[in-house]
């Protein structure tokens, strides 16, 4: 399964596009909608609702998280595999909490 959780909102084009593409690379998979309206190009407090809400999903689920005030910027992305879940986003400190309070393997 993956999860979203954006600061994306819920007018727009973003959500569709990101879910067009999932449907495309990962056929039959099943996407749920967490959170689309994450605190605005603010990672800090997004940090803690992500690692507030993370564990009621099964292991093995990828969390697509995207809260990031350089969007387009000179940043990296992050792939970070913690406690049997994948987290996959910008490395801006979205996912602090979450390496904090896991076994976590930055990848």
């Amino acid at each position: 399964m993956i999860v979203l959780f954006t600061d994306y909102g819920l007018n727009g084009p973003y959500l569709g596009q990101v879910k067009n593409v999932l449907h495309q690379d990962a056929p039959g998979t099943p996407v749920i909608d967490l959170l689309a309206n994450a605190p605005a190009h603010d990672p800090k407090p997004s940090a803690y609702l992500l690692a507030a809400l993370h564990g009621e999903f099964p292991v093995g689920t990828v969390f697509f998280a995207v809260v990031d005030p350089g969007v387009g910027g000179d940043r990296k992305p992050g792939v970070l595999e913690a406690d049997g879940r994948w987290y996959v986003g910008p490395d801006n400190g979205l996912f602090e909490i979450i390496i904090r309070r896991a076994e976590a393997k930055p990848r």
